[in-house]
């Protein structure tokens, strides 16, 4: 299988040939680097030239014109990758945080374990952090544990930088479409990955920090978090949620509407009227949301808005326990229980309409 290790570099003239000739020292035998260089003012690009007089079958340079962000530079790499044909591509720092002596456990685990994504964590048994003070290593899991929870992401390290990627897998990506130019390009690769359904697995490594040369990690955190945000968004369930809400509010307005045209200028008895403005609204919220929220094209129409029904009537039940509840044994204000009340019953709504009544099948 042909490896080739791909690494970003921006003055690292002091780790450059050291990380380069790690590499080349494991026992794989069908392994090349590419160095994706931003044109280092500290002649980083020149020594790698001068290294590949020593492997010129086995060492690559992609020099760019200007530093245009780690994950920019991985896509460049990752594209001439593929244009050649390698079957694992890899990720890999050049400072020695990422130690090449992790790689070949990694690709035994992507290619005998047949897994699209295999990263090098931190945060599993096994793994580790050296060098970084209690902060930023607070940091580093608060952020994991953030973008975990709103991505929906199962690796423990979500913004691991040392990663074997399948050939397969960077072909499916639209590289070229890819939001983080930053840092969060890492989370953005698993994002992408779990919105395929690939196949991802966690090795245990130990982060050492840089010893030589300087970080480039600053003004990144801001950036990250936005990126992060943009795919909470993207999240098909996150938007499936905000089409779900606005069905409801839709269909209350038009549970209203309709009441208050057969009462008023219908001269039709209250009852009789609510009993046939809700049906109208639960029928249109059920429609709507089959159509549009979820997309659902079930043959099951019959059974599957009984069940939308069946959710909707406990849900309302669900809604006046919590709302007596919350006003006559906490003494709440009534209106801010009729909302916290409302919002709760809103999440079981939508919860049991996307995982039973609109359930998916499988891919």
């Amino acid at each position: 299988m042909k490896t080739l290790v791909v690494i970003p570099t921006y003055n690292e003239k002091d780790n450059i040939a050291r990380i380069i000739k790690a590499v080349f020292k494991l026992p794989l035998k069908k392994v090349e680097v590419l160095v994706v260089d931003d044109s280092s003012p500290d002649g980083t690009g020149t020594i790698v030239k001068e290294l590949k007089k020593k492997y010129p079958r086995r060492l690559h340079l992609l020099t760019r014109k200007e530093k245009n962000g780690l994950g920019k530079a991985y896509v460049e790499g990752f594209k001439w990758a593929l244009k050649r044909n390698y079957d694992f591509i890899v990720s890999m720092d050049a400072d020695f945080s990422h130690h090449p002596k992790y790689l070949p456990k990694m690709l035994r685990l992507a290619q005998e374990g047949e897994n699209d994504i295999v990263i090098g964590s931190r945060y599993i048994p096994g793994g580790g952090i050296v060098g970084w003070d209690w902060r930023r290593q607070l940091n580093s899991r608060g952020a994991n544990i953030a973008t975990r929870a709103m991505l929906g992401l199962k690796p423990k390290d979500s913004t691991a930088g040392y990663k074997v990627y399948a050939k397969s897998y960077l072909q499916s990506l639209p590289l070229d479409k890819l939001v983080a130019s930053g840092y969060a390009f890492q989370v953005e690769m698993l994002y992408l990955g779990k919105e395929r359904g690939a196949k991802m697995a966690e090795l245990p490594i130990i982060f050492v920090d840089r010893q030589r040369g300087s970080s480039k990690i600053g003004g990144e955190l801001k950036r990250s978090v936005k990126i992060v945000w943009r795919l909470f968004l993207r999240r098909r369930v996150v938007r499936q949620g905000a089409k779900f809400m606005s069905v409801g509010l839709m269909n209350a307005f038009l549970d209203g509407a309709i009441l208050f045209s057969l009462v008023e200028l219908a001269s039709l008895d209250k009852i009789i009227a609510r009993i046939i403005s809700s049906s109208i609204a639960l029928t249109s919220s059920y429609v709507l949301n089959r159509l549009w929220t979820f997309r659902n094209h079930s043959k099951k129409i019959a059974g599957q808005f009984f069940a939308f029904i069946l959710i909707n009537g406990s849900g309302l039940v669900w809604n006046n326990l919590l709302y007596g509840a919350m006003v006559k044994k906490l003494d709440i204000n009534y209106l801010l229980a009729m909302v916290v009340a409302t919002a709760i019953v809103a999440f079981w709504n939508f919860g049991l309409s996307k995982v039973w009544v609109f359930k998916e099948g499988k891919k």
